[in-house]
């Protein structure tokens, strides 16, 4: 029930201590072939070229994401009275299968045809739960619920952090008041 908000107060600590949630930032470059996707390398966009980290160099940052959402939706998974070694499963299955997904759709052959990663995850959650038992293959992690609400709530508290250190402690107050409210009247009314 307080995931969202703890969240929330983890990149709160995370911004006091000086660091970020960087870390958990696991986004897939755009690709057009194995060795650009693996490895990366150069891009020139708007006349400008850049070198862009592939998955083996964001491998960290994936290991990361999903060990702190491993971590926190096991917890909750707990709280629900779920057993929480095959939530913990599913919830693996469950998101090594959006990481496959997040990847083909930043695939360019994807993008030509407007193949985001949301219309992929449909087109497969409703083959999957049509040809297969998926409450049994994802162990109870298959919480839709849980993960919106979590969502909505996080979406919520995104705040222009820039902003807030410009305008000092008055509006990290104002700040956490609203993602707070935002956190409690979503929770009241989803439940």
């Amino acid at each position: 029930m307080f995931i969202g908000l703890g969240i929330v107060a983890f990149a709160i600590l995370l911004w006091l201590a000086g660091q970020s949630l960087n870390l958990f930032a696991a986004k897939i470059p755009s690709w057009s072939n194995w060795a650009f996707l693996f490895n990366g390398g150069e891009v020139t966009k708007d006349g400008e070229t850049s070198v862009v980290a592939g998955l083996i160099g964001r491998l960290p940052n994936i290991i990361a994401l999903f060990v702190l959402f491993a971590a926190v939706f096991t917890i909750a998974a707990h709280f629900l009275k779920l057993r929480t070694s095959s939530y913990l499963a599913g919830f693996t299955v469950l998101f090594v299968l959006s990481f496959v997904v997040n990847v083909f759709s930043s695939s360019k052959f994807a993008n030509s045809y407007n193949l985001e990663a949301p219309l992929v995850a449909l087109a497969i959650g409703l083959i999957l739960g049509n040809l297969f038992n998926v409450e049994r293959l994802f162990g109870g992690a298959l919480r839709t619920e849980l993960y919106v609400k979590v969502g909505i709530i996080l979406l919520g508290a995104t705040l222009p952090f820039t902003t807030i250190l410009k305008a000092g402690p008055i509006a990290l107050a104002h700040a956490t008041v609203v993602a707070v409210s935002t956190f409690l009247i979503i929770y009241f009314v989803a439940t």
